[in-house]
């Protein structure tokens, strides 16, 4: 609030300041109006500040580009224009007749340097979003974060003839995150809106030009002045007590979990492991899985393989046609005696939901921790040297899949048969009861339809792999396996923290 009262003070003393901003506000809303971009909450860094507004040029580009030269013709207007109106901005708010040629070199300098340094957190992102890996985008956020609130600092202090602000350390950590808190607001309510209307989307978009000056402009006067107004604080609170509690709740799963104390089998039948993508036969996150938990002994535990026959299989296996994969884990299903109940992880519930559609049985109940969700991520991703949408980003992700496999790191197979990307969404329906146990560090991928039809949806506070060892999701499936009738989190406090997750991410995914 105390920035933009310092930014209303500019606004008075120069209120053409505000019309830069004002008017890239309108162009972005038009573009939305007209299709160009989407009515989606992504869209509304389009019209932030510097460097906010290269950061969604860069990220957005990288998506929707058709190729290399489309994408680099695109960053350099995106360069020119973005660095027009911060220069045009910090002259009209210091009160000079004209933008000089030196002003406008070093807005240009620094756009063109904020696009470089964007550049890897976008890859991170649309690879996250590609392949639905969520830590990509918990490593990329501070990471752009950084880079943003740096290059901010750099640009309001640029000198426009009138004396350089020397004040270091503006705006501050709190302000900037307050900023960032209003743009997640906003693509909340754009989200909202857009399933009402692409003009009231529009319009919404256009509307916030003006904040986003006054934000500049209290950046601006503050160093000008040398003041530090503080201010923030709840924005700042708000971020590290979520990051914080979902650190802790993964550490405590991973880590400190206290084994259960040890039990009768207690559950009907038998268990049926399936592990997910990147799984093998001897390791996966099921493999540590303590079955007294749910009510099973070992004896009555078995796993399941991508593999026909049931034969030992590689992380390879796992990336694999999915339809194909489906017939081979059913027809292991069937030679099981008696009543089964299967137990999976990630995307075991993409080859679950495939079964009924081919006609094979799943189990007598299956649960899933970390399920994928049905619908494949809006983002193309044509095959290496192939030309079309998704071009830039495809090759970007290969590379940095190919510099983790070098460091030693697991990479990831964006080309493979099961990456999210290349799959069809699964619509036939089942009659077993079935249960979805959501890791809440993993819903930014997470969109209004992640649910499937008649299941059972719970919320661990956890990641993608500390589910499997929380104590509440254990005793919930052990609960769920035996037949009890159980409430799902829909309406409980930890829904609450899903959509607040994903609207915090929302504006800064390619899509």
């Amino acid at each position: 609030m105390r920035t933009i009262l310092a930014g209303i003070g500019v606004f008075q003393r120069a209120p053409a300041a505000v019309a830069p901003l004002t008017l890239q506000g309108i162009c972005v809303g038009g573009l939305i109006a007209t299709n160009v971009l989407p009515a989606r909450a992504p869209s509304v860094p389009a019209g932030s500040v510097f460097p906010l507004d290269v950061y969604f040029d860069v990220k957005h580009w990288l998506a929707f580009a058709t190729g290399w030269p489309a994408l680099c013709a695109l960053v350099i207007v995106s360069v020119l224009v973005r660095a027009a109106v911060l220069g045009a901005t910090l002259t009209l708010a210091d009160e000079r007749p004209l933008m000089n040629a030196k002003l406008f070199l070093g807005c240009l300098r620094l756009a063109a340097l904020a696009a470089l340094a964007f550049f890897p957190v976008a890859v991170l992102f649309f690879s996250g979003a590609a392949i639905r890996y969520a830590p990509f985008i918990w490593v990329a956020a501070p990471i752009g974060f950084g880079v943003a609130i740096s290059f901010c600092r750099r640009g309001i202090k640029l000198d426009t003839g009138a004396g350089p602000p020397a004040t270091p350390g503006l705006p501050e950590v709190a302000s900037f995150m307050s900023y960032v808190v209003v743009i997640a607001v906003a693509g909340a309510a754009v989200s909202a809106l857009g399933g009402q209307s692409r003009l009231l989307v529009a319009i919404f978009v256009a509307c916030l030009g003006p904040i986003h000056a006054l934000f500049l402009l209290g950046w601006r006067e503050n160093a000008r002045l040398g003041t530090y107004p503080g201010g923030g604080a709840i924005a700042v609170a708000m971020t590290v007590s979520l990051v914080g509690i979902l650190v802790a709740s993964t550490v405590y799963d991973r880590y400190l979990t206290t084994p259960p104390p040890v039990a009768q089998a207690r559950s009907p039948g038998s268990l049926l492991l399936l592990g997910g993508s990147d799984s093998t036969s001897t390791t996966g996150a099921l493999h540590d899985l303590d079955f007294r938990s749910i009510g099973y002994t070992r004896a009555r535990t078995r796993h399941l393989s991508y593999l026909s026959g049931g034969n030992p299989y590689g992380r390879s296996d796992t990336h694999e046609d999915l339809d194909e994969i489906a017939r081979i884990v059913a027809a292991q299903i069937r030679r099981v005696d008696g009543s089964t109940r299967i137990l999976g992880h990630s995307q075991a519930a993409l080859i679950v939901d495939r079964m009924p559609e081919q006609g094979s049985s799943t189990s007598d109940a299956v649960a899933i921790f970390a399920p994928s969700p049905p619908k494949p991520p809006s983002l193309d991703v044509p095959g290496p040297g192939r030309s079309g949408v998704g071009r830039a980003a495809g090759d970007s992700a290969r590379a940095l899949a190919s510099l983790l496999r070098a460091v030693g790191m697991s990479g990831f197979d964006i080309d493979a048969p099961a990456a999210p990307v290349h799959l069809q969404e699964v619509t036939a329906g089942s009659d077993v009861p079935r249960m979805g146990i959501w890791a809440v560090a993993d819903s930014v991928w997470l969109d209004q339809d992640w649910r499937r039809p008649d299941e059972l949806n719970l919320l661990a506070i956890t990641d993608h792999v500390g589910v499997t060892k929380n104590g509440r999701s254990l005793e919930l499936v052990g609960q769920f396996f035996e037949g009890r009738s159980l409430e799902g989190d829909e309406t409980s406090w930890r829904s609450v923290l899903v959509p607040v997750v994903r609207y915090a991410f929302e504006p800064w995914r390619p899509w």
